[in-house]
């Protein structure tokens, strides 16, 4: 009996899994005899599907192994890349789907009334969890990962220990994620989840828009730094290869199986069936009580965010976890370091552009005023904690040396990008990151890094212009408006000209300065005569030529022989205009000397933030309270004295003063460990005062007067809604509200749609240049990226319709007679949940392809273009879902998740799919601005209107087509 008791306690779980595959295989084989044609579609999608996934992975591979020597090291990478994410998205939907399955689900309550153990009713659901967050996981991964085996060319084991690993892999991020929901259904209700899962997604989207924030690149920079752009490309995504992520385990193996390294592979399999048998023991022997109780919590207690009587008590603990939270913001914010240099900066790349447009300014007097100017800069810039970027200053002088700086400005912009930090966090400072960063970071830790190569030992500094000067011999009088001139001393009188501003195309602007010409001056000593000085040039260099030694430069020996020679001007020429001079002097270079003792910020006593709010967080007495806010305010302070080294290169009262350099990390942390420690002083004066205005305000609550909230009040002013309508607009947005699973997804999708907006940017039609020059012409990458963007928006929407307004019809379910005996009747709800539908995909489609567009720089009529094909888009998509989810209603099952993943979801699924696909073509042939597709030209103006009308009616066919045989079916509906 001992033996066989685990098996008979294993029996119920058994049952559930076989009646639930039984419901399954009857649902499909009720669908495909039930319509032969819409199964036959169904089935052929899902064939097609991952061949042509397949091939367009395989595409995409081919393309990137083109690069010459990176293009096998980038696929690797990029493998990592997808798993980490994938990871990431898997153990979110995992999360919200289970704690919708376990805890907000009326199969749950049920099976707990039979005889079935906890523990068997968190295995099955661990496996439904499990398969219903996962099911496009498999979707997604399963061509890819054929097309990297066909690209890499891989044999036939790869194909048969892949699906191994797949499944191993999705285990993982499911059990976890089912842990997170019973730990949260334990201490969070519906209102406390719902804020801290919004709090915790905008913190995501943050800390992922700055770090994988991409640079801007510009042909030049492309040409010549290549590697070091792959560097800072290559920096950003080393967290997806952390050697205890499960990620990093299933794309090592996936990358040594095909290179051969068959043992390395097989320790990495057997690492993850080791993770994958261990936490999957303990989810299915342990975890079981703690689900029961977590449940018996969630159906005994009241809402936790609606229960406001003990809020000054909990202020403390609230504000430990706040500041725990704010630690992973930035604490410094580097934001007037790089706005300071680039604004010192500015002038000289102004001044080089405009130089070298000009045809009076040689390369050789260009070079060595480019020189000069950067050996100004350095003993600013390299100061203190800066004193790293030398080496890349040096660099600025090999590459001016070698000719290959085209433009300054993109060099100097590189040296602030790639080496300074934008921000620190708190857990960047526990690990020892201050405000350098790659290279600069290298050097920092290698203090006997070789400079090179040798900056000039001179430095020319520029005085005031002179007046027109007077030949006399080998010496020149002039008058100046420069003070404290030294007599005896050595001057120079450079020759000046008079350049062209250019903008960033090197188009002139219209202005014009003086630019100092290094390679053409004299140079002597000076003296004084009253108001006048007079430079002594020199002897003449022999009697062959009279010209004084002191006469440097082509342009001025020219400008010398021309003053001092008697030749009459020819009359029919026009005289030369007098040349400008500028006074000028050479001084030894000053450069920045290492710093004695490098200037750091603190590393260890950062932690100390977040130890002491968990210490405060924990322990929850007066006394701990008070440790915590203390220290905290103290190692805010003393963090902020140590910020003045580190930023020494610059003076602070510059760079907005001290207050620049404080993040936002920093004021969260300090507002709130101030308010933690005032509401611990002062507790008992807070809590009678609270306490009487609390009782004040339920003494009033008692008094039921009806007041519309925010949204009733808003939707009551829209005019035509009546009575009726206004009831199912409200009854559908407070359900959608109060069902995490739905609004949480949907937030997690939305995030993800403003990261991939936030980086659109980048393909600007300056950038697109890049790609210019083609068989294709130099707008092709322009208009590719457009009709890609109009797709993705689409595919969006089709996401949005199927997953959120397709299954609105059916979460009705036993409620749906209700409904259909009031006044409103079936088709009048199904038309009201249309319109509803549509405008929100509206609300959210007009702003999504507005801003794509304003990323892409588009003009204004194309954007409307493009916003006008989303609307009609929007009606066939919302159309299809709501006629669909009448078409195909089951009205059984009350998780949205699996209506979804049913036969009529996946459906409509594939016709979205298609006419997304079909409806792209067809405005990409029939738009009046070109498309990828029109290799040949732009199609005339009546071949246009025909594919415009084609798309009109094509939407409409897909949009009404459906819509009218669901409001026929409604109306008919037995319920």
């Amino acid at each position: 009996m001992e033996h066989t008791e685990p098996k008979q306690s294993l029996l119920p779980f058994w049952q559930l899994l076989k009646v639930n595959l039984l419901q399954t295989v009857r649902r499909v084989t009720h669908a495909g005899s039930k319509s032969g044609t819409l199964s036959a579609i169904v089935a052929l999608f899902l064939v097609l599907y991952p061949l042509i996934a397949a091939g367009m992975f395989w595409a995409g591979l081919r393309y990137v192994s083109k690069f010459p020597g990176l293009g096998d090291m980038l696929i690797e990478r990029l493998v990592f890349l997808l798993f980490a994410f994938l990871f990431v998205m898997l153990l979110f939907s995992n999360i919200v789907v289970g704690y919708t399955n376990m805890f907000r689900n009326g199969e749950t309550r049920f099976l707990q009334t039979l005889p079935i153990s906890s523990d068997n009713i968190f295995r099955w659901k661990l496996v439904e969890t499990t398969v219903v967050a996962s099911w496009a996981f498999l979707m997604l991964v399963a061509p890819l990962l054929v097309a990297f085996g066909i690209h890499q060319k891989a044999d036939a084991s790869f194909y048969w220990i892949t699906p191994f690993l797949v499944a191993m892999f999705i285990m993982l991020p499911s059990v976890l994620g089912c842990w997170v929901a019973v730990f949260i259904a334990r201490y969070m209700d519906r209102s406390l989840f719902q804020i801290t899962a919004v709090l915790l997604l905008v913190g995501l989207l943050y800390m992922v828009g700055i770090h994988l924030q991409p640079d801007a690149a510009t042909e030049q920079t492309l040409e010549t730094r290549v590697m070091d752009l792959l560097d800072r490309m290559m920096s950003k995504t080393d967290f997806a290869q952390m050697p205890f992520l499960p990620s990093y385990w299933v794309s090592s193996t996936v990358n040594h199986w095909v290179d051969g390294a068959r043992n390395l592979s097989w320790f990495f399999i057997q690492l993850l069936l080791a993770n994958v048998m261990f936490f999957g023991f303990l989810s299915f022997t342990e975890t079981g009580r703690y689900f029961y109780r977590s449940l018996s919590t969630t159906l005994s207690r009241g809402s936790l965010a609606g229960d406001w009587s003990q809020l000054v008590t909990f202020t403390p603990r609230l504000c430990a976890q706040v500041i725990v939270l704010a630690w992973f913001l930035p604490l410094i914010n580097f934001a007037p370091v790089h706005n300071y240099w680039k604004q010192q900066f500015a002038p000289v790349s102004e001044q080089y552009a405009a130089m070298k447009k000009d045809e009076d300014v040689n390369t050789v007097s260009l070079g060595m005023w480019l020189t000069n100017e950067v050996s100004a800069l350095e003993p600013r810039i390299a100061q203190g904690g800066l004193y790293p970027l030398k080496p890349e200053l040096r660099r600025i002088y090999e590459r001016n040396l070698s000719g290959e700086i085209q433009q300054l400005g993109p060099d100097l912009d590189f040296l602030i990008q790639a080496n300074l930090r934008g921000s620190v966090t708190g857990l960047d400072l526990t690990h020892g990151r201050t405000i350098l960063q790659n290279r600069a970071a290298a050097f920092a830790a290698e203090q006997e890094a070789t400079l090179m190569p040798d900056a000039p030992i001179d430095r020319l500094v520029f005085l005031e212009p002179t007046s027109d000067l007077e030949l006399e011999g080998n010496t020149v009088r002039f008058t100046t408006g420069a003070r404290d001139l030294q007599p005896g001393a050595t001057y120079r009188i450079h020759l000046r000209h008079r350049v062209s501003l250019v903008d960033d195309n090197e188009m002139p602007t219209g202005e014009t300065i003086w630019a100092p010409d290094p390679g053409n001056y004299l140079t002597g000593t000076l003296s004084a005569e009253g108001s006048r000085y007079r430079l002594t040039l020199g002897p003449p260099t022999g009697e062959e030529n009279p010209v004084p030694i002191g006469v440097q430069g082509l342009d001025t020996v020219l400008w010398w022989q021309d003053q001092t020679t008697d030749t009459p001007p020819d009359p029919e020429t026009e005289p030369s205009p007098e040349p400008s001079w500028i006074l000028a002097r050479t001084i030894e270079a000053p450069h920045a000397v290492a710093p004695t003792e490098t200037a750091s910020l603190p590393a260890n006593g950062m932690l100390a933030i977040p130890l002491l709010a968990l210490f405060a967080w924990v322990w929850n007495t007066r006394t701990a309270h008070c440790i915590a806010a203390g220290g905290i305010v103290l190692t805010l302070v003393y963090l902020i004295v140590q910020l003045n080294p580190v930023v020494s290169g610059i003076s602070l009262e510059q760079s907005l003063g001290i207050s620049g350099f404080i993040g936002m990390g920093a004021w969260i942390i300090l507002v709130v460990a101030l308010i933690q420690g005032a509401s611990v002083l002062w507790q008992e004066r807070l809590e009678a005062r609270y306490q009487v205005w609390y009782r004040a305000r339920l003494e009033r609550q008692k008094e039921f007067h009806y007041q519309a909230g925010p949204l009733e009040s808003v939707l009551s002013r829209i005019p035509f809604f009546s009575g009726d309508i206004l009831a199912v607009l409200l009854k559908d947005l407070r359900v959608f509200w109060r069902d995490t699973a739905q609004w949480g997804q949907s937030l997690f999708l939305f995030i993800i749609l403003l990261i991939y907006i936030l980086n659109l940017r980048f393909f600007t039609e300056q950038f697109t240049t890049l790609f210019g020059g083609g068989r294709f012409g130099g707008d092709y990458f322009l208009k590719l990226v457009s009709f890609m963007n109009l797709a993705a928006c689409s595919l969006n929407l089709a996401t949005l319709t199927t997953r959120f307004v397709y299954p609105q019809f059916s979460l009705e379910g036993k409620r749906l007679w209700i409904v259909g005996l009031s006044p409103l009747g079936l088709g009048r709800v199904v038309q009201v949940k249309f319109l509803l539908a549509t405008c929100i995909s509206l609300l959210i489609s007009f702003p999504l392809i507005w801003l794509s567009s304003e990323m892409l720089q588009l003009p204004t009529i194309q954007k409307l273009f493009f916003c006008a094909a989303i609307s009609v888009m929007a009606f066939a998509l919302n159309g299809l879902a709501v006629g669909m989810g009448v078409l195909y209603p089951n009205l059984k099952e009350d998780n949205p998740s699996k209506i979804v993943s049913g036969f009529g979801g996946t459906f409509c699924l594939v016709i979205s799919f298609v006419y997304i696909g079909m409806a792209v073509m067809m405005l990409g042939i029939g738009s009046p601005f070109g498309s990828p597709w029109q290799f040949m030209g732009r199609a005339d103006e009546s071949r246009q209107l025909i594919y415009l009308s084609m798309f009109l009616i094509f939407s409409l066919m897909v949009g009404l087509g459906p819509l009218y045989y669901g409001l026929h079916r409604a109306r008919r509906f037995e319920h």
